[in-house]
C-alpha cells in the first residue's frame, strides 16, 4: 500500500496521516546535518512499515541537500544499521541519477562509489 509522507520543515518533521492518526519522524536541523530525534508510529498503526518509510524518506531528503545525516533515535539508527544497501543506492543515484544500479549483481561497485560519496563526510 502506497502512503503519502508529508514534509512539514517549519515543524522539522515527516508526516504520515491515517484515519485521524498520525505517524511521524522529528528531526533537529542544525547547519550541514540532519539529526532523526524520534520516530513514532501509533500502536493502532503499527506494524505497517510507517516508520521505516519515514525514516527512509527523511534521510533521502538529508542526501538529496547535501546534509549529513544522524540518528539519535534509537529505531532509526536501526534502520540505518539493518538497510545500509538502500543508502547506498540512493547515495548513487544522487550522484549518477542516470545509472540505475542493483544490489547485490554490482556490490562491489555499489560500494567504491558510495566510499566517494561519502567522502569528506565525518
Amino acid at each position: 500500500m502506497d502512503y503519502k509522507i508529508e514534509h512539514f520543515p517549519e515543524k522539522n518533521s515527516f508526516e504520515i496521516h491515517i484515519d485521524n492518526l498520525t505517524a511521524y519522524v522529528d528531526y533537529e536541523r542544525k547547519e550541514d546535518l540532519l539529526d532523526i530525534t524520534h520516530t513514532i508510529v501509533p500502536k493502532d498503526l503499527e506494524g505497517r512499515g510507517l516508520g521505516s518509510l519515514l525514516v527512509k524518506a527523511a534521510f533521502q531528503y538529508a542526501m538529496e541537500n547535501g546534509l549529513k545525516r544522524r540518528a539519535s533515535c534509537s529505531f532509526a539508527a536501526l534502520w540505518l544499521k539493518d538497510i545500509p544497501n538502500l543508502m547506498v543506492v540512493a547515495c548513487i543515484r544522487m550522484i549518477f541519477p542516470i545509472i540505475h544500479v542493483r544490489y547485490p549483481e554490482n556490490q562491489r561497485a555499489e560500494l567504491v562509489l558510495y566510499s566517494l560519496c561519502l567522502k569528506g563526510e565525518k
